[in-house]
């Protein structure tokens, strides 16, 4: 993908990946660093909602950040397509789903940062699936991204780098306090 950085949409995708990047550097968790980063992406995507499906302990969670005005109904559907979609990905990647529990182990809501007021009609909403996955590890999990209008691809190459920064920051986190201290 080339983007042309002379256009104010590409000038706001490198902002706004920029953000992102100094946001993600100082990881703690999803609760507590993905606000911040949600509010950077609500301002070049008009997004109702945004669902991190995640297995790396085994057990599936899902974290669900939603604008506050979106219907309770439209965002368990999008809870439910987002383990379907876990499932498609991890089928695509030669693991066995039944690796993971069928259940989710639970469902956290929290908000979107309500600067923008959006009419969400499911029908015509556009959903954005990437898998968590870095280059040392399989298939752990799924970003889904509500959005209200499409996407173009300067948009959806920034949703892909965010989808591997998060699962690279997820990762580490996961790993570096599960190694053994040397002596």
């Amino acid at each position: 993908m080339q983007v042309d950085f002379k256009t104010q949409s590409s000038r706001n995708i490198l902002g706004c990946l920029s953000a992102m990047n100094n946001k993600l550097d100082h990881f703690v968790s999803l609760e507590s660093t993905l606000p911040g980063v949600i509010t950077t992406l609500t301002r070049i995507m008009p997004l109702y909602s945004i669902i991190i499906l995640d297995a790396l302990i085994g057990a599936k969670q899902a974290i669900t950040w939603k604008n506050s005005d979106t219907d309770p109904a439209i965002i368990s559907s999008a809870i439910r397509n987002a383990d379907k979609t876990f499932h498609y990905f991890l089928h695509s990647n030669g693991v066995n789903p039944k690796t993971f529990s069928s259940e989710l182990v639970e469902s956290s809501i929290h908000g979107i940062s309500d600067n923008l007021t959006l009419q969400v009609d499911p029908k015509k909403g556009f959903l954005v699936a990437l898998p968590l996955v870095t280059s040392h590890s399989s298939v752990f999990g799924i970003i889904q991204l509500s959005c209200t209008e499409s996407i173009n691809e300067g948009k959806l190459g920034l949703c892909n780098i965010f989808a591997y920064q998060i699962s690279r920051a997820m990762e580490k986190n996961f790993i570096t306090p599960n190694l053994p201290m040397s002596l």
